[in-house]
């Protein structure tokens, strides 16, 4: 009838071992239902951005359909291989889906959803070297942005004139001279080194203009592919770290062997203008504008140079051919030359041209003849050349702002007001952080306007707009 004090403790522990495997069982269950919670957030998330990549464009800039006669007319111009791209993300999306769900193979999802998450990688290259126009065109208004704000800029000069009294003595600024999406290969890849990242860069695609005109969907796109590639590691208790690292190491194969093969062509390209150059050297020019003609197939945005497109003006006119570059180069000899009525009128011919960026030249030269017009005080014959190139360029800043100058200027309160909605219709397009300085000079010009028209509504209006 005696229990020993062995038996006694052993009586007394039983109950509590029968109760370890359900309490470590509950804290199994526990951290499955938050793990399977957190991956379920993570693919809804990643689904549901994707999804609306596929709605939203990728990259775009303002532009006119045909002409733009008023704010109203400025669409978006988005690139040619966005729908190919949407398209490839959507179908690889739908698969990587099936395969999670029915096949099950994890490493086989994970090396899938990285392969499809270097997709949207490769946008930036199609868009700003494989698109040179649209490339082109964002590069130009970036520069227009850029030459206004800028310390020496007009809105700057502006403000600075304005505390000796706003009248005739505002100089607008010259517009650049020079339209680059991306740097001439100067270089070959034996010279590479830390100094040349930001061209190396720019090559692949990744330049600040690609950044100032890059849309949500892009966005969206690589951050609902990145968030299903890490679904894909993510275990029912724990991350998978070695699926992790192949899909790594997958992503970074993709990602070297996908540059070398971009950054062939700057390379190549950069031999093919040192033939040039001595080609053009011995008066070869027949071989020379070979040579630079295949710079372009290698290199296909530096056909929307400048520098490109006034070299092969010079070389084309050196063969005598009565060609658009040809006419380009003597356009520009003329106007450098002092002769601007023979010069313009070279240019007002090739605003009709074919090619696009001859097209943007002549548009840029007019710009030019419309400066000095202002600057001379032939203020009816500069409005007239500033409307007809915002009826072809919609987006130029730089025109809606001296449009507005003018308006100001002849007490035209309607047109300051129209070019002031114009502008903040123009910066809905744009993603600088500096557009409210845009924002802020229209409408203290339009204040301006209402006040000296006598209407202290509208100025009182402005004012708060400005704020």
């Amino acid at each position: 009838m005696n229990q020993t004090p062995h038996s006694q403790s052993r009586q007394t522990t039983e109950p509590v071992s029968t109760c370890q495997p359900e309490s470590s069982a509950a804290q199994q269950r526990s951290v499955l239902s938050v793990n399977n919670l957190l991956r379920l957030v993570i693919v809804a998330a990643g689904i549901g951005l994707v999804a609306a990549s596929l709605f939203q464009n990728w990259f775009d800039i303002p532009a006119a359909g045909s002409l733009a006669l008023s704010f109203d007319d400025i669409v978006r111009q988005a690139p040619d291989c966005q729908i190919w791209f949407q398209a490839i993300v959507a179908i690889g999306t739908l698969l990587l889906l099936l395969t999670t769900v029915f096949i099950k193979q994890r490493l086989a999802s994970t090396l899938l959803a990285c392969t499809l998450l270097f997709i949207p990688l490769t946008f930036p290259y199609f868009v700003m070297l494989r698109s040179p126009v649209l490339a082109a065109d964002a590069s130009w208004l970036q520069m227009q942005h850029d030459n206004l704000t800028w310390l020496g800029g007009d809105i700057y000069s502006e403000a600075a004139a304005g505390s000796n009294s706003w009248k005739a003595k505002v100089y607008w600024v010259d517009p650049p001279r020079q339209v680059s999406v991306a740097p001439i290969p100067d270089w070959s890849v034996f010279e590479i080194g830390l100094d040349k990242t930001e061209d190396v860069l720019v090559w692949l695609g990744y330049s600040n203009t690609f950044c100032q005109f890059a849309r949500t969907g892009w966005f969206c796109a690589v951050m609902g592919l990145f968030l299903l590639t890490l679904a894909t590691v993510l275990t029912p208790t724990s991350t998978n770290f070695q699926r992790a690292g192949y899909g790594i190491a997958l992503l970074g194969l993709l990602i070297f062997v996908s540059s070398a093969c971009a950054l062939s062509g700057p390379f190549r390209a950069h031999q093919h203008l040192e033939l040039a150059a001595k080609e053009s050297s011995s008066r070869n020019y027949e071989a020379s504008l070979q040579k630079l003609e295949s710079c372009v197939e290698l290199f296909p945005v530096l056909s929307q140079d400048s520098n490109y497109t006034s070299q092969r003006g010079l070389l084309e006119s050196r063969l005598g051919q009565n060609s658009d570059y040809a006419r380009l180069h003597q356009a520009g000899r003329l106007e450098s030359s002092g002769r601007y009525d023979q010069s313009f009128e070279i240019w007002n011919a090739l605003c009709q041209s074919d090619i696009p960026a001859l097209r943007r030249e002549a548009l840029r030269a007019i710009l030019r003849f419309a400066v000095q017009d202002y600057n001379c005080n032939r203020i009816d014959l500069a409005r007239q050349r500033l409307q007809f190139i915002l009826s072809h360029q919609p987006g130029n800043v730089k025109v809606v702002h001296y449009l507005q100058i003018i308006s100001v200027r002849e007490e035209d309160t309607h047109q300051a007001y129209l070019m002031c909605d114009w502008m903040h219709k123009v910066t809905e397009h744009l993603n600088f952080s500096t557009t409210k300085v845009l924002k802020y000079s229209s409408q203290q010009n339009a204040k301006l306007a209402a006040a000296i028209t006598g209407d202290p509504w509208e100025t009182w209006n402005r004012i708060a707009e400005a704020k």
